[in-house]
């Protein structure tokens, strides 16, 4: 991440991206439907929107691990400290 941006919670990172994802079809539909200017803007909006849900869920997956992700991580550096690499 650039800068001193804060990392949301993951669910609501996770939440952000559901709703941008959501956005970002319902916009490609009317964008197929009528292929004018307008609706062809708003989709890209919504996909730029969702590139940056996107990037805000991989920070947030990163900075918040769930138990299992943690304790994958632990017993990885656990083997790999009694030289039986994985």
């Amino acid at each position: 991440m650039e800068g001193n941006k804060t990392v949301v919670p993951r669910k609501d990172a996770e939440r952000q991206y559901q709703a941008a994802l959501k956005a970002a079809r319902t916009a490609e539909d009317t964008y197929c439907d009528l292929k004018d200017a307008a609706s062809e803007q708003a989709w890209e909006a919504a996909n730029a929107n969702l590139n940056l849900a996107r990037q805000a869920l991989l920070a947030a997956e990163e900075a918040f691990p769930t138990a299992r992700e943690s304790k994958r991580v632990a017993n990885i550096l656990r083997l790999r400290n009694r030289g039986l690499e994985c």
